[in-house]
């Protein structure tokens, strides 16, 4: 999966009435990707739940982000969002 792969068979599957070889076959033609349940299974162990936010960003701090993004200065950015300059600060500094 890591190397890009769209599909992976075993020759041990083939012949098993699974229905996975065929299935591979189709799909992988079709464009799509495929790979067999023992393998999902495997990485789905291997993934780590995503983490939690404990502060998400308020509105304002994300408003600031593209402001950033642009290169503009904090009194640009407070200016264009009309607060002091000193909340621009307090805002990067929670986003960065």
């Amino acid at each position: 999966m890591e190397a890009g792969a769209d599909g992976v068979m075993f020759t041990s599957s083939i012949r098993t009435g699974n229905g996975d070889f065929i299935q591979a076959l189709t799909t992988t033609a079709g464009g799509g990707i495929y790979y067999p349940m023992a393998v999902r299974e495997a990485v789905s162990k291997k993934l780590r739940p995503a983490p939690v936010i404990a502060d998400p960003l308020s509105e304002r701090e994300l408003e600031v982000i593209p402001c950033i993004n642009e290169g503009m200065k904090n009194l640009e950015i407070a200016e264009a969002l009309f607060i002091s300059a000193e909340t621009v600060k307090s805002h990067v500094s929670t986003v960065i």
